[in-house]
């Protein structure tokens, strides 16, 4: 898929480019034509000829920014990273710890991203159903003995349709698993949460 979006990335950057070209050939040739004019009337086509050019030049200054704004905006499309990226995932590592006071758990292809969290307490968890045409169930338990409550969610369980979500504050520390009763093993992760 993302192939595709290159191919047609290149492709209108090329037919661009090439419109560009064909705007500066045409100043070329009116030029030449108005060359063969002699005398006062040489003067003016000149002068307009340059106003010509540097309309042309200011043309070709937008196409430019068009071209930039066109690519950045199929990039983004396609699922490609581009320059702000990089700046936006350095600010995500640096929320990575413990800073932020919510998190989303998202569900798509049966598997939450990201599957596990460490969070302090106050922080507030959210999962979201983005997978499509199914419906979960989704709820957390919270360890106790070594192991997860069976049955039982924390906060009852809460059926969430294509792109509704669910929230939990957690209010005190321990392990918690996050979990879908959906039987499919990989719609679960474990939240651990310190004070």
């Amino acid at each position: 898929m993302k192939i595709k979006y290159i191919f047609g990335l290149i492709a209108i950057i090329l037919l661009l480019s090439i419109s560009g070209c064909n705007d500066a050939g045409e100043v070329v040739e009116d030029n030449s034509t108005d060359n063969s004019v002699s005398g006062a009337s040489t003067t003016e086509n000149q002068n307009t000829d340059t106003a010509d050019q540097g309309e042309n030049s200011t043309n070709q200054t937008d196409n430019n920014i068009d071209v930039k704004d066109l690519y950045d905006q199929l990039s983004e499309e396609a699922g490609l990273n581009t320059g702000d990226d990089d700046n936006n995932s350095e600010e995500n590592n640096n929320t990575t710890a413990n800073t932020q006071t919510e998190y989303i758990i998202v569900i798509t292809n049966f598997k939450g991203d990201p599957e596990d969290l460490e969070v302090k307490t106050g922080t507030t968890v959210t999962i979201m159903n983005e997978q499509e045409n199914f419906k979960h169930v989704v709820g957390f338990r919270k360890e106790v003995d070594g192991a997860y409550s069976g049955n039982d969610a924390i906060d009852d369980w809460h059926p969430l349709l294509p792109g509704e979500s669910y929230e939990y504050t957690f209010e005190e520390a321990g392990n918690f698993q996050w979990l879908s009763k959906s039987n499919y093993p990989d719609t679960t992760g474990e939240i651990v949460v310190t004070e």
